[in-house]
């Protein structure tokens, strides 16, 4: 599981999760997309760079410091489970053997019926013999058993070796599971917004027509032979094409931007639980303190996303005025 760690370069406040500062961060699309300069086009795809580099690095790093938790993880497993296998009787040299992977078949079942002497005071065989007795001998014997264990305190000892955090951890993920889907279910519809207009054949036939017309301008270039004029009207049309192109479409992927943008803000309390549930299931798992706002890794991912859409906002203006 993931660990948030704090990032100098990302100036985002503890009082709030990486992806809000972040959002909080991001520049808004200008009023007109289309009456724009290829200057103030270059400034505010460099805004938007910025933030989504920074968003990239935060990425990186919880990421490296998943996998450090993993490692951290396993080891306090491994950990935890030699401690148990020292409450059920096994010694050093036990566990040494089992590391070893060398144990015969007679080790194993030695090994094994001291463990059950150890925790229940029966042999692995007197176990088996329980298997044909009667419902009623099976009840008694428990009893027995129960009642001797206690007077052992051994009974004591099985409950306190069990994982007692086990239901809050089960709790945890089952509860990043619903979130999960939910977020999920917000963002089917994002990539069809962009899609329909990729795909909208209308665009296609535009630019098919700028491109034959920019193929015949070049042909007509070289000496001239009075094909001035004509070279002039396709520049004319190539101009109004684009004119045309970037007031059809901008206004579209526009939209599409505000939409997918509401669907981020509306999932930030999701995010936000999110992040914190990770960083609790780590902190049962490993035992290291999670830090304040948890792991954000899936908002800033969507987040992530969202900044390189918003890096393409003027994809569709293809004529400035400069350029005359």
């Amino acid at each position: 599981m993931f660990i948030l760690i704090c990032i100098c370069c990302t100036a985002v406040t503890s009082a709030q999760f990486l992806t809000e500062g972040y959002l909080n961060k991001t520049p808004s699309l200008p009023k007109d997309s289309c009456d724009i300069t290829f200057a103030q086009v270059e400034s505010f795809k460099s805004q938007v760079n910025n933030i989504l580099n920074q968003v990239d690095i935060s990425i990186g790093q919880m990421n490296r410091n998943s996998r450090q938790a993993a490692k951290a993880n396993e080891a306090a497993s491994k950990e935890q489970a030699m401690k148990q296998m020292a409450q059920y009787g096994m010694s050093q040299e036990d566990m040494a053997k089992m590391k070893s992977g060398k144990m015969t078949a007679a080790d194993k079942q030695a090994l094994a019926n001291k463990m059950m002497m150890q925790q229940t005071n029966i042999s692995v065989d007197e176990m088996k013999a329980t298997r044909g007795m009667s419902q009623e001998g099976k009840k008694a014997y428990t009893e027995a058993l129960s009642t001797e264990m206690m007077a052992t305190g051994q009974a004591g000892q099985i409950k306190s070796s069990a994982a007692g955090n086990a239901p809050v951890v089960g709790t945890l993920v089952m509860e990043q599971q619903q979130i999960m889907t939910r977020i999920s279910d917000r963002y089917q519809k994002i990539p069809g917004l962009y899609d329909a207009i990729e795909n909208d054949p209308e665009r296609q036939q535009m630019l098919t027509r700028m491109a034959n017309w920019k193929s015949k301008w070049t042909s007509l270039g070289g000496v001239d032979a009075g094909q001035g004029k004509q070279m002039d009207s396709l520049q004319i049309l190539i101009k109004r094409e684009q004119i045309k192109y970037c007031d059809k479409f901008t206004p579209l992927y526009r939209n599409a931007l505000r939409k997918h943008l509401s669907v981020i803000k509306s999932s930030l309390p999701d995010y936000r639980r999110l992040a914190e549930i990770t960083g609790q299931i780590s902190e049962s798992q490993t035992g290291a303190p999670a830090l304040a706002g948890g792991n954000d890794i899936t908002g800033t991912s969507a987040l992530k996303e969202y900044l390189a859409r918003l890096g393409d906002a003027y994809k569709f203006k293809l004529y400035y005025p400069e350029d005359n």
